[in-house]
């Protein structure tokens, strides 16, 4: 992959122009005393500032783009084989704010939309924004709770959506929204989704932002929504892949639905984006691109860690998902449990070894491995949970935070969205009644060791 904002950006540097235009730092460093003390922040952000230039008549317009951020975009649409790819700086929220204005746009007479249960709040917030009526559809549950976000299973039922087809006016909807994978890396069968939505002529966008390192693998990549028939899919860069917190990027596969994408990124995202930020985005996919061998290595590195965890018989092991689950699961995602101890009991434990866990889930702790963990990482992780479960006594340590005095009635309607975060899925929606089991849920995240907002 071709790295034009890199070029485009260094090349202007070169020139060595006045700087006369902003940023205000003028790329020169702010020599404060921090510095002089020797902040290593502070030394690398004057670095960054260096290079940190903006939209001007000689470097080019990345939501106008003619010239270098004009063949990037083209790079990018290569690289993952869609109608058109786009560069985000505010995070996946922004590509989901844009694929759900989009698709509103192209069908303004629907004002409802279809979202998964176990949909990002970020769906529900741009929906309310633009006065979208939210119909929630019900995962597969199992015999679990379908509406806990940390129980969705993999798919949504066919035969449920059939009946749903069935009795609701399919014209009154612009959109189906799904999230996959999860944050315990279960995917849906997006494929099969797919297929309903445009069974009801609906198009389908899928919450990818824990995936983008998906298609990079040649053992995983068929778990990914972009060779699963979706219409727009979303990921987060920085989740996953070598890139700084709040990048991401958005894919249209369906060009019905490029131009209004386009269109809507240019009215949500900044108009002065970082160059900064989006030259490690390049960066982050360039390498992916040119290293994809590596994403199975590590796969590879992964699978051997659980190999090693298990035959340690250490108490905490790799949390067991069903067959089903298990098969259209992320094996990067490292999940760990302990019998009759929570989530956040052995999040605690692994804290005091050194080791900051993603979520702790009422039985489980989800740890998010990346490409760039490496085998000492590995190796010092497993000591840690070896560690860890040494000092876990038979109770299970399970610890309860502190919640605010709030009552939550049943009955009662809810002045804010009430979720836990991560993964940040709305137990109950603002201005929704509350009834049992919303409060039953609230009392467990509680008990858990959960902080339930909006209470």
């Amino acid at each position: 992959m071709k790295r034009h904002i890199q070029k485009g950006i260094e090349e202007f540097i070169s020139r060595g122009y006045a700087p006369w235009h902003m940023p205000g730092h003028k790329r020169r460093k702010l020599g404060d005393e921090e510095v002089s003390k020797g902040s290593l922040l502070y030394r690398a952000l004057d670095e960054i500032n260096a290079y940190d230039v903006t939209e001007l008549g000689v470097t080019d317009d990345y939501l106008r783009p003619e010239g270098f951020f004009k063949d990037a975009l083209n790079e990018l649409k290569k690289v993952y084989g869609s109608a058109a790819s786009f560069y985000l700086v505010n995070g996946s929220t922004s590509g989901i704010q844009a694929a759900v204005c989009a698709c509103a746009a192209k069908r303004p007479e629907a004002r409802k939309i279809l979202v998964g249960a176990d949909c990002h709040r970020s769906v529900y917030n741009i929906a309310r924004l633009i006065g979208l009526e939210v119909v929630k559809l019900d995962p597969v549950t199992n015999g679990v709770d379908g509406n806990d976000p940390a129980a969705v299973t993999n798919g949504i039922d066919r035969d449920d959506l059939i009946a749903l087809t069935n009795r609701i006016d399919t014209k009154a909807y612009c959109a189906m929204v799904i999230t996959s994978p999860d944050y315990d890396g279960v995917c849906k069968d997006v494929k099969k989704v797919a297929e309903l939505a445009h069974g009801m002529g609906l198009p389908l966008i899928v919450d990818e932002a824990h995936g983008a390192h998906l298609v990079f693998s040649e053992k995983q990549r068929r778990l990914s929504a972009l060779y699963n028939d979706a219409d727009i899919v979303i990921q987060s860069l920085h989740k996953t892949m070598p890139s700084p917190t709040q990048t991401a990027l958005i894919h249209v596969m369906n060009e019905e639905y490029a131009d209004e994408v386009r269109e809507k990124i240019e009215m949500l995202i900044s108009s002065s984006p970082s160059f900064p930020m989006l030259a490690a985005m390049e960066r982050a996919v360039a390498w992916a691109d040119e290293n994809r061998e590596s994403f199975d290595k590590h796969l590879e590195r992964v699978r051997k860690f659980m190999d090693r965890l298990s035959g340690a018989g250490s108490r905490i092991r790799e949390y067991a998902f069903d067959g089903e689950r298990d098969a259209l699961r992320d094996k990067t995602r490292i999940c760990l449990a302990a019998d009759g101890v929570s989530g956040e009991a052995i999040e605690n434990a692994l804290l005091k070894e050194g080791v900051a866990v993603e979520m702790s889930a009422s039985d489980h702790v989800v740890l998010i491995s990346t490409v760039m963990d490496d085998d000492e990482a590995f190796d010092r992780l497993q000591r840690a949970v070896e560690r860890a479960a040494a000092e876990l006594d038979e109770c299970g340590n399970i610890s309860y935070n502190e919640q605010t005095n709030a009552v939550v009635r049943i009955g009662t309607v809810a002045r804010e969205d009430i979720y836990v975060y991560p993964p940040g899925s709305p137990i109950v929606l603002k201005g929704q009644i509350i009834d049992e089991a919303a409060v039953r849920r609230i009392e467990e995240y509680i008990k858990a060791g959960k902080k339930v907002h909006g209470l």
